[in-house]
């Protein structure tokens, strides 16, 4: 695996805000190892923006999902700037706020059913009708409010009301995994360039780093498909 400072992190980033404005696509329910992953990434994102805090709290995030997963030492090496800022903030740290109570079905945050958001972390946001079918996906930043849906009378809060539109969800989950085989093409491409081009050295060591990129955000996109063919096929709710 290459590591973090070998890699193309412009088409890094790209990819990342890729994933995350996909995440409204969704039909059914977020698998838990892929809104943790997506947290990882947005921390990576967000560490390479110079955005220190605002990667904390997606790092947190993301092992409140999952609090026994770490980075492979292939990729951040034990010091690693990015691992301790990983490992920077407790997720059991992480307070929760009040959502309102939908009138009809349910909502979840990070897959987990319930109307405890946490706060000042990003999070998941998914709402489901009474027969559990997703009708909203969205991930949420700390500060963006909720998508307004109807709220049980006597839950009636004014965030509820606050935000944008809501949109109809009509694209099904497979849209991740096309764009993971469209992220693998064009790694191929580069990498069919970096064996059969003469290239200079400096030129090889750009095409290398450029795959190495694909491959990794490819990857994590087609774990990602793999886990929602597995919602698919089993509607749970969690």
């Amino acid at each position: 695996m290459a590591s973090w400072e070998s890699m193309d992190q412009a088409a890094f980033r790209a990819t990342t805000l890729k994933l995350v404005s996909h995440s409204p696509c969704l039909s059914e329910g977020a698998p838990r190892s892929l809104v943790a992953a997506t947290h990882r990434l947005v921390g990576l994102a967000l560490y390479q923006e110079r955005d220190t805090p605002g990667a904390e709290a997606a790092f947190a995030a993301a092992r409140l999902v999952e609090p026994a997963w770490s980075f492979p030492a292939a990729l951040l090496p034990p010091g690693h700037p990015i691992l301790l800022a990983y490992q920077a903030r407790s997720p059991t740290t992480v307070v929760y706020s009040e959502a309102p109570r939908p009138r009809e079905g349910t909502v979840s945050f990070d897959s987990r059913v319930g109307t405890a958001r946490p706060s000042a972390v990003p999070t998941w946001f998914q709402r489901t009708d009474e027969s559990g079918r997703v009708v909203a996906s969205t991930y949420l930043f700390p500060t963006d409010a909720l998508p307004p849906y109807d709220a049980a009378r006597e839950l009636v809060a004014q965030d509820a009301e606050a935000g944008h539109g809501s949109r109809t969800l009509a694209i099904a989950g497979g849209a991740t995994a096309l764009l993971a085989g469209a992220v693998y093409a064009a790694a191929g491409v580069f990498a069919d360039d970096y064996r059969n081009s003469p290239q200079t050295d400096a030129e090889l060591n750009s095409l290398r780093a450029t795959t190495n990129t694909l491959v990794f955000g490819a990857a994590g996109l087609g774990a990602a498909a793999a886990g929602l063919g597995v919602g698919a096929v089993i509607h749970g709710r969690w």
